[in-house]
């Protein structure tokens, strides 16, 4: 049966996830948390990891639908010099408005849904995986959460998280606070997700706990 990916975007994924025995393992945490250092050592493992974030952000270029439509809706104020997205502008655009939120994510999360479900695809076809993993931000606050078999949220303390985000973006702990207040708390995500992958210690351990908690899927 044929469902239109705007209507359910999806669709196309969940068809990819129930083909064969494939488990699609979501991966995400907070600002500063270390998904990106669990997601390299991930791919040190030989597991095939797919960045949505960077799927995200492709989908939205000058040339591609997604960037005409946003465009048409938001207008080109929302343009750096060069023409791309500023994302900076259209962030501050949508962050205290639901209804602009909710059109601009009508027109990006079926794109990033289906791109997702192609290179599933295209990693079934090539490598014919028994787990792929799906490298979200926005796990989910985007609903893509509800399209993996696992969901893995890497955790840290509150205290750590400030910590590291203040050193690594060299920002006061003022900003550092009002970066992690604007996107879901990492305790939430940590409560939403089926398994956790402490990154509290040295990446020695890290990769300890992740080869560990990979094991045992």
């Amino acid at each position: 049966m044929e469902i239109q990916a705007r209507e359910n975007p999806a669709v196309a994924l969940l068809h990819e996830r129930m083909e064969g025995n494939l488990t699609l393992v979501g991966l995400t945490g907070g600002i500063a948390c270390g998904k990106s250092t669990v997601s390299g050592i991930l791919r040190e493992m030989g597991l095939p990891v797919i960045d949505a974030d960077q799927i995200a952000r492709d989908v939205v270029r000058p040339g591609e639908p997604a960037y005409d439509e946003i465009v048409a809706e938001f207008g080109r104020e929302i343009l750096a010099g060069d023409g791309t997205l500023d994302r900076e502008k259209l962030g501050a655009l949508v962050f205290e408005d639901d209804e602009k939120r909710r059109r601009l994510e009508a027109i990006t999360h079926p794109v990033i849904f289906r791109a997702i479900a192609q290179e599933v695809a295209r990693l079934r076809l090539e490598r014919n995986p028994k787990t792929i993993v799906v490298d979200a931000a926005l796990l989910f606050e985007s609903g893509l959460a509800g399209c993996m078999d696992k969901n893995v949220a890497v955790t840290l303390s509150e205290d750590l998280q400030l910590k590291r985000l203040m050193e690594r973006d060299h920002l006061d702990e003022t900003a550092a606070r009002l970066r992690m207040a604007s996107q879901m708390p990492s305790a939430e995500k940590a409560e939403r997700a089926h398994l956790l992958i402490d990154n509290s210690g040295t990446r020695e351990e890290t990769r300890g706990a992740v080869r560990a908690l990979f094991a045992s899927l």
